[in-house]
Parts: structure tokens; sequence; C-alpha cells
């Protein structure tokens, strides 16, 4: 986990981090070396449901709010695939999984690694911190406050903390998931 490429990263309009759960392991694929070797996406094939959606989201954000259905698809352009360069993403658990993990062993990953996020955070001073299913776990130690909470999001010191489903969940249609985040980022951005 980390930034891709840390120039593209720094020098975008707004930076974006996704907190994941965990890595998966298998087949020797490296975001990192694919991403910045202009592969557009990973070559494994059960990351795309946890990709795409991510994808689709920070290009929305980064390309002036644009809205699921005027975004180009990845299957018919994939150098779509290429914003991924200007993100970061940590992951709670630091260790690969070969399975989904329970709740229980993220918040244990959470509570062994969280002085590790912490400074992950801190450093990579995101605008739009993401959490996949995971912000849950931060909101004590960002002192993330009800009063600076809203429906699925905080702000705090002019960031936008934004609580969401795992981006390979299974609830919202795909359209659904990515416009609610990018809206949430749009109307913090015209209110700050």
């Amino acid at each position: 986990d980390g930034i891709i490429n840390i120039d593209e990263y720094y020098n975008s309009p707004l930076k974006i981090l996704w907190i994941l759960k965990e890595p998966y392991s298998g087949g020797g694929w490296t975001m990192l070396k694919d991403l910045n070797s202009n592969r557009a996406e990973g070559n494994k094939k059960d990351s795309h449901t946890t990709w795409h959606p991510i994808i689709y989201v920070s290009h929305g954000i980064l390309n002036n709010f644009e809205q699921f259905d005027s975004m180009p698809k990845i299957h018919a352009d994939k150098t779509i695939s290429k914003v991924l360069r200007k993100i970061a993403f940590i992951n709670v658990q630091k260790t690969p999984a070969a399975t989904r993990t329970n709740p229980i062993d993220i918040s244990r990953a959470y509570n062994r690694h969280k002085e590790i996020l912490l400074k992950q955070l801190e450093v990579y001073n995101p605008h739009i911190i993401i959490g996949a299913n995971t912000l849950h776990l931060f909101v004590k130690d960002l002192e993330l406050k009800p009063e600076n909470k809203f429906k699925h999001h905080w702000t705090k010191q002019g960031k936008l903390f934004i609580k969401t489903y795992h981006p390979g969940q299974t609830v919202l249609k795909r359209d659904d998931y990515v416009n609610r985040i990018i809206n949430v980022s749009k109307e913090w951005l015209t209110n700050n």
C-alpha cells in the first residue's frame, strides 16, 4: 500500500486516499510496478471488483466531478485506469490474506498497525479520505466528532472523511456507489 506515483499524487489538485481492509495474496502482481510501467491496471482478474469502482470514483473526483454515466468505461478505454497513479491507498491489515478477513480480524489488525496507519495519513496528507468499510476503526483516534458528522461523512481541518462500503460491495449498483462518493466530494469542495 502507499502512494502509487509520488509526483502525480502530490501534484494532483485533490489528494485522494482510500483506506482498504487488506491486500490479497497470489500471482506476484504488484500495483506499483504495473501502474508505473504503463500497465493500465493490474493483471489479477479478481482485483477488478475492488479496483474498477476506485478508478471510477477517483476519475470522477479529479475530472470536475464527472458522473459515472459520462465517464469512459474501463473495458473500452484502459487509460482511465491511470488515475490510480494520482491516488494513495492504505490497507488496515499490512500482510496479505488468502481469503477475506472477518471484521474482528480487521479490528485487531487496526490495533496492531494503528501507529503506522496514522503516520501514513499524516505523511500523505490527503484532502479526501475514503474509508471502504474501514473508517469506523479510525473515528476515535482521528477525533472525528459528532458535530462534524453528516450522514456518511465528517469534515475536519479542511479534510473530508467519507464512510462507505467496500468497493467490491453488492448493496448498491455501481453507478450509485460511484456517484454518491463523487457528489459528497463535490458538495464538500463547494462549501469549503
